[in-house]
């Protein structure tokens, strides 16, 4: 097989999650995309991911993972697309939900990045409502991608036990925070 075909970096945005986290650390120099180099400051890329009028989940998502991750995140991708295989050598595969689509595996860990569902009816405030039903469409392939074992993060976890169980889920802590900020203006 064609290593390059199964080159994360690539197909992942690598190289603009390199870029937020350049901003992050203080180096706009570093930047390389066109799109990212209107942003002057980590702050600034952070400030557009959260805007409630302009949501963008995805830039929203590789904050968080610069922030998680912080001076890790450089060598952690390189080592990643470093190991990249074709599907059948691959012992893990990493895959965004979308790229995921029609794929099964063994087991599935899916990742804590999608929008809360215990905070789903507020979450569809700050999106479009063709927004929102994506990112329900993507917890949905992704959740149904195992032909075995699954794990789901916590706050799915949490939606799923309740649905079951007929209950309202509790809001999450950032949730009630924003809430009682909104209360007391």
């Amino acid at each position: 097989m064609d290593r390059e075909n199964f080159k994360p970096d690539a197909k992942y945005g690598f190289e603009e999650l390199l870029d937020v986290h350049s901003l992050w650390a203080k180096n706009p120099g570093a930047v390389k995309m066109r799109y990212m180099k209107r942003f002057n400051s980590f702050s600034e890329v952070k400030e557009m991911a959260e805007n409630p009028n302009g949501q963008d989940a995805e830039l929203k998502r590789m904050v968080a993972l610069v922030e998680r991750w912080a001076d890790q995140l450089p060598d952690t991708l390189r080592r990643l697309s470093a190991s990249a295989c074709g599907p059948q050598e691959a012992q893990i595969t990493l895959s965004s939900a979308h790229r995921a689509k029609g794929l099964e595996w063994d087991r599935v860990e899916v990742a804590d990045d999608f929008v809360n569902l215990c905070d789903a009816d507020l979450e569809a405030e700050n999106m479009t409502e063709p927004e929102f039903d994506e990112e329900i469409n993507l917890i949905y392939v992704a959740v149904t991608r195992s032909r075995g074992g699954l794990s789901l993060p916590t706050s799915i976890e949490t939606w799923r036990a309740c649905y079951l169980k007929g209950e309202t889920p509790p809001r999450s802590r950032k949730m009630e925070e924003k809430l009682k900020k909104k209360q007391t203006c």
